[in-house]
C-alpha cells in the first residue's frame, strides 16, 4: 500500500509514492521546493495503517 502513488508536488506536479514522502524531509526529491511542513505532523492520520 505504501508504494502507491498519493502525494503530488504542488510545484513540478511530481508524484510520490508513500514511502517517498514520508523519506523525503519535506522536500520533493524531484524539484527540492519545500512541502509544508505542517503537513508531516498529520501523516500518522493520513497513512494510517489498519490492523
Amino acid at each position: 500500500m505504501f508504494n502507491k502513488k498519493a502525494i503530488l508536488c504542488g510545484v513540478c506536479k511530481h508524484e510520490l509514492s508513500i514511502n517517498e514522502y514520508l523519506t523525503c524531509n519535506s522536500t520533493c526529491p524531484h524539484c527540492r521546493s519545500s512541502f509544508n511542513p505542517g503537513c508531516s505532523l498529520h501523516a500518522h492520520i493520513y497513512f494510517e495503517q489498519k490492523s
